[in-house]
């Protein structure tokens, strides 16, 4: 497999119909949030617990301000 052919299978597999965009962004959606997460700590210029911490930490929030 070439690499243009290779780069083809990529995005059609991300993006290639309505149910690739969904899982798509489901799977990105904690990826973002937690890279956020680290530049909002880096920022204030804050000790932060390390990305896959933040994600744990913010996924224990988010529950709790949903319950």
């Amino acid at each position: 497999m070439t690499a243009p052919a290779a780069y083809n299978a990529m995005l059609l597999g991300a993006f290639g119909n309505k149910s690739a965009i969904g899982e798509t962004i489901i799977k990105m959606t904690p990826l973002i949030l937690t890279g956020l997460s680290f530049a909002l700590a880096n920022r204030c210029g804050l000790i932060n617990i390390g990305a896959e911490g933040q994600l744990y930490v913010g996924g224990l929030a988010a529950v709790a301000v949903a319950l």
